[in-house]
């Protein structure tokens, strides 16, 4: 028992500081992404104030500082913590690719539900409504929408979660990588109304892509999840009957994902073996440390301060 115990100690050491130094660069990364975004939104109203209405405009300046600034800067700070490659590339098939589509569907929604659900129930406590920052962005319905949110968003957050972070939680454990880079991925989002539902479908698009040794099936998903989203907001204000069907189609893709999700759960499972150390212990480890609480805070600072005055 001993042995085990201090053959561990050092997994752990390791495990909390790649969680450290992860959480401090995102946090870094995040500050100084932000901060550019407000400066281009200041010397733009201060000097062509009617550009911001427009659509392109207005994304680029929402969005661009955060990939072009964020992802290099928190790039430079890990790229020499020890890393891992998911499992062996391994090609899957039609049917397995529509039950992972499915399943995360079915973690997506129902999150969704929850965290509406509790959003609500604080609206009634606080007798006030609270804005969700990414309606502004869906309801412009532009191609720039399209463009950013359903394509180049997608992919630049999986090279980011799925390819550079879940890379260097691997060493502790498939388990506790899946878990602690699908939670760097919802409080990434800085939005409470996203939040939950970014962290469930980051479990599942972390765990296709340890389960697959390839991003490029978390991206696709990531990127037609996004697109049909916008493809939804963008007919309910043309054919509510056509967004309609679409709503009932993903309410029975979840419900076909909370079957695939029983039925598969020992294959789950067995695909997250095996960890160094007990995921317990890893996850603990991770929670020890000022750099992860760091980056919650800022996330969730911004959360609320997008939610009261947007």
């Amino acid at each position: 028992m001993e042995k085990c115990i201090d053959s561990a100690v050092p997994v752990l050491k390791a495990c909390r500081r790649a969680v450290g130094r992860i959480g401090l660069a995102m946090t870094i990364g995040l500050a100084v992404s932000q901060g550019a975004c407000l400066a281009l939104v200041l010397w733009l109203d201060s000097f062509a104030p009617a550009s911001l209405d427009n659509p392109w405009v207005s994304i680029t300046v929402s969005t661009l500082p955060i990939y072009l600034l964020c992802i290099p800067i928190v790039y430079l700070m890990v790229r020499r913590l020890p890393a891992a490659y998911p499992l062996e590339i391994k090609r899957i098939g039609i049917g397995a690719t529509a039950a992972f589509a499915l399943a995360t569907y079915a973690l997506f929604y129902i999150s969704q539900i929850v965290t509406m659900g509790g959003i609500e129930m604080l609206s009634f406590l606080t007798e006030r409504d609270y804005n969700n920052a990414l309606e502004q962005v869906l309801d412009t319905n532009s191609a720039a929408t399209f463009l950013v949110v359903g394509l180049l968003g997608p992919i630049m957050e999986e090279l980011l979660f799925r390819g550079l972070i879940l890379r260097r939680l691997l060493p502790y454990g498939r388990t506790f990588a899946v878990v602690g880079s699908a939670v760097m991925f919802g409080l990434f989002h800085a939005n409470l109304f996203q939040i939950g539902y970014a962290f469930a479908t980051g479990l599942a698009l972390a765990y296709i892509t340890v389960r697959t040794g390839s991003i490029l099936h978390a991206a696709v998903m990531h990127v037609f999840f996004n697109t049909y989203s916008n493809l939804i907001v963008f007919m309910l204000e043309r054919n509510e009957t056509i967004a309609n069907v679409c709503s009932v189609l993903i309410m029975l893709a979840a419900a076909a994902g909370v079957v695939v999700l029983v039925r598969k759960r020992k294959t789950i499972a067995y695909h997250l073996r095996p960890a160094p150390v007990e995921p317990g212990h890893t996850l603990l480890a991770g929670l020890k440390t000022p750099g992860f609480w760091l980056f919650v805070l800022a996330c969730l600072g911004l959360a609320v301060y997008f939610m009261i005055t947007l």
